[in-house]
């Protein structure tokens, strides 16, 4: 049988990964369905049976949250990973968080700006935001000042800050940080479908970006906000 992957089941291979990367146990097929939006667990079940009959999955018979990557899944996600070769990575090389972070606050930096209207290329700034240590997610960690009103729906307006935690992949509905045409980025929520990618704006006067083909990738998924208040 052919190891070639289909879209869809390069994205179960991609989720399940996350999952079991971030809480140490695998996802259920209800979980899979729900995180792509699936009203049936029977469709998750024939992509799960078609990446472990291909190699990607080891599972237990009959047993829940038993799917296990195997050697050439690894393999696969870590090409499926490696940036293209003219894309300069968002962050710059540098210390991300302070590395004392047993106060209440630590410094990110400060990496520039992002739109929140039509996508804009993100600026390099040496400035650090000092944010709550609650606020600092798992990874990697940074702050990106939004410019323009798409996101208002969500209460993120022209001037605020995004925490951002660094990560190629997100669930649907997540506000995140993407890349568009290697090299533009926009704060947008974040959806698959049939066709593509929807980045969908909250605000009802903008169109939603749809993406139907490789030009895109997730730097990043917003997960705290700041606002400096004008007196």
């Amino acid at each position: 049988m052919s190891t070639k992957l289909s879209r869809r089941q390069e994205e179960i291979l991609e989720f399940v990964a996350s999952f079991k990367e971030e809480n140490d146990y695998s996802p259920s097929l209800r979980e899979i369905a729900e995180a792509f939006e699936l009203s049936s667990v029977a469709t998750v079940h024939q992509h799960v049976s078609a990446l472990e009959k291909k190699g990607y999955f080891n599972k237990g018979w009959n047993v829940g949250r038993s799917i296990e990557l195997t050697p050439i899944a690894i393999e696969k996600l870590q090409r499926m990973k490696a940036p293209p070769s003219n894309v300069v990575p968002l962050e710059r090389k540098q210390a991300w968080a302070a590395a004392d972070t047993s106060g209440d606050s630590v410094a990110l930096p400060l990496l520039g700006l992002i739109a929140a209207g039509s996508p804009i290329e993100a600026l390099e700034n040496k400035e650090s935001i000092v944010v709550p240590s609650d606020m600092v997610g798992r990874r990697e960690t940074y702050v990106l000042k939004v410019r323009g009103n798409s996101m208002i729906g969500d209460g993120i307006l022209d001037g605020d800050y995004v925490v951002v935690e660094k990560r190629d992949h997100a669930r649907n509905g997540e506000t995140v940080v993407a890349l568009i045409n290697n090299h533009e980025v926009t704060l947008k929520r974040f959806y698959i479908e049939a066709e593509g990618v929807r980045l969908q704006p909250a605000n009802p006067a903008i169109a939603p970006i749809f993406i139907a083909n490789g030009d895109f990738a997730i730097q990043g998924v917003m997960i705290g906000l700041l606002r400096k208040l004008r007196h």
